[in-house]
């Protein structure tokens, strides 16, 4: 995934299951099976769509998303 290129289905199901945050409360990412991710805030279900490279490099410097 390190070169850019897509995550593979068990990659994607793998980013599912890792603990984030969006704009510092707590969020889930979704959507492993479609072409873009979803993260969503737990608590009120706002929500943003990001590439599945950019939720891979995101994920892997602390899961911290910003909208």
């Amino acid at each position: 995934m390190s070169d850019g290129s897509m995550p593979s289905l068990a990659d994607r199901q793998a980013l599912c299951a890792v603990p984030v945050t969006l704009d510092g409360a707590p969020a889930r990412v979704t959507g492993y099976r479609q072409p873009f991710a979803r993260v969503a805030r737990l608590g009120d279900g706002l929500s943003a769509e990001w590439s599945w490279q950019t939720v891979a490099r995101i994920v892997a410097r602390g899961g911290r998303f910003k909208t």
